[in-house]
């Protein structure tokens, strides 16, 4: 490819865009650089079996792009730009291809559309929209916008997550604690004290003494099942029958659909404000679901669609869409504005999801202490129990 090496490079100072003024050619070079080496540092290792390029990567490709086609500098520099910084493979060549099909003549939408695998769907028909109505830069922003969004709202269940992750750490090595070196004490007190130990106690013994007699089969097996649930979760029967569990649940079942179904009508408002017509839309957010039960959704949407009905149509059939969006999508389309509607009552379900489930996820952290002090007091109590009760027997004779 003819990629042309740069020194020029970009900077970013958080993400306020329009604050950025250029004084000169050698400014302009060094905020170049910093942004560059921004997005040099998230690289490493992110998505690393995956062919999909990882979002944090994605916003910041589309930052740069953003800024570098609103200051002036023509698309194909400003892709050239940004492949010359970009050190994860797989985006690095989908960029790269990207500005080769662009420098022969190609429209930056129809390019990418070629790389939906990488960037992923969706992205090139809100790109077309912005280079009909010449809003290029306006689509850069919001796709860049979005990415963020999403990154911020995986970082806040992450975070959520971290102490409960904590938590279970603690869990499995006090019970490894307890397997090596607690409980082969306690077998060789019985034994010395020819003591026959109550069958709860032989239970937990006997299940510790075959983990350690056979961690290496214990181990495979473990890793062997870790395997094939992670297989079984690319089957679609599977992924659909752990949706649905997952919906159903009622610990995080309504918080899941929230997520997913805001996620959802955040997309179509998106598509929808950028041009994209709404059968066209749809099409594009099944593709960009892997969620079966959105999926079946999506479809059905389409059908609608092409039959002449609206996409409230429908709605009232699948049982996991949030109450009151029947309503609501009736509305839209009888006021003609389906677009805004979907992109305000799409944020709305998506914050509201991810504040449920981090409550949710807050919840569990006194409950794994609770399972964990409980499993502990009832080993101790297993083991400790026949010794008292023997020491007592001696003494009372």
């Amino acid at each position: 490819m003819g990629m042309l090496t740069s020194t020029a490079d970009v900077s970013m100072d958080g993400f306020q865009l329009d604050s950025l003024q250029l004084a000169d050619d050698q400014e302009f070079a060094t905020e170049v650089s910093n942004l560059t080496r921004n997005l040099n540092h998230h690289s490493i290792l992110e998505n690393l079996f995956s062919k999909r390029a990882g979002k944090r990567q994605l916003l910041f490709v589309f930052r740069q792009l953003a800024l570098l086609v609103e200051t002036g500098i023509d698309i194909t520099e400003s892709l050239e730009l940004v492949a010359a910084g970009c050190k994860q493979r797989v985006l690095r060549e989908a960029l790269e291809e990207i500005y080769d099909r662009v420098t022969t003549g190609s429209s930056l939408s129809a390019a990418v559309e070629e790389q939906a695998d990488v960037l992923g769907p969706g992205i090139a028909a809100s790109l077309q929209a912005g280079e009909a109505s010449g809003k290029l830069v306006e689509v850069l922003k919001q796709i860049s916008n979005q990415l963020e969004n999403e990154l911020q709202t995986r970082s806040s269940i992450v975070g959520a997550l971290a102490y409960p992750a904590i938590l279970c750490i603690a869990a499995f090595v006090v019970v490894q604690i307890l397997i090596w070196f607690v409980l082969p004490q306690f077998e060789n007190t019985f034994e010395s004290m020819g003591v026959i130990p109550p069958f709860f106690t032989q239970l937990i013994m006997g299940i510790a003494s075959f983990i350690r007699q056979n961690i290496v089969i214990v181990g495979i097996s473990l890793i062997g099942l870790g395997v094939l649930s992670f297989v079984a979760m690319k089957q679609p029967l599977t992924r659909q029958l752990f949706d649905n569990l997952c919906f159903s649940s009622p610990l995080i079942g309504k918080a899941l659909r929230k997520l997913a179904v805001g996620r959802l009508f955040v997309d179509l408002g998106h598509l929808l404000s950028n041009g994209v017509s709404l059968l066209e839309a749809i099409r594009i957010a099944s593709k960009a679901t892997d969620n079966p039960s959105i999926r079946t959704l999506v479809e059905t949407w389409e059908r609608d669609v092409l039959e002449g009905r609206g996409i409230s149509n429908s709605v009232a059939e699948f049982e996991f869409m949030p109450e009151g969006s029947h309503a609501m999508l009736i509305m839209a389309e009888r006021t003609g504005r389906l677009e805004s509607v979907l992109g305000t009552a799409g944020a709305f379900y998506y914050e509201e999801g991810s504040t449920q489930l981090k409550h949710v996820l807050k919840l569990t952290e006194p409950l794994i202490i609770i399972l964990l002090g409980s499993f502990v007091g009832l080993v101790v109590a297993s083991v400790l129990l026949p010794i008292i009760d023997v020491q007592s027997a001696s003494s009372v004779s």
